[in-house]
């Protein structure tokens, strides 16, 4: 592989891991959004 090949590579795994981190992120939100409202599964106190 010359450089620009493994650049581009580079460029293409960074992207999936910033979507990976943004995906995760947003699981946590919706997992606080979701604690903080009243359900059949959760009590708040």
């Amino acid at each position: 592989m010359n450089n620009a090949d493994l650049l581009e590579a580079r460029e293409v795994l960074v992207s999936l891991q910033q979507s990976a981190q943004y995906s995760m992120r947003n699981a946590e939100i919706a997992a606080n959004l979701a604690l903080n409202e009243q359900s059949a599964h959760t009590t708040l106190t």
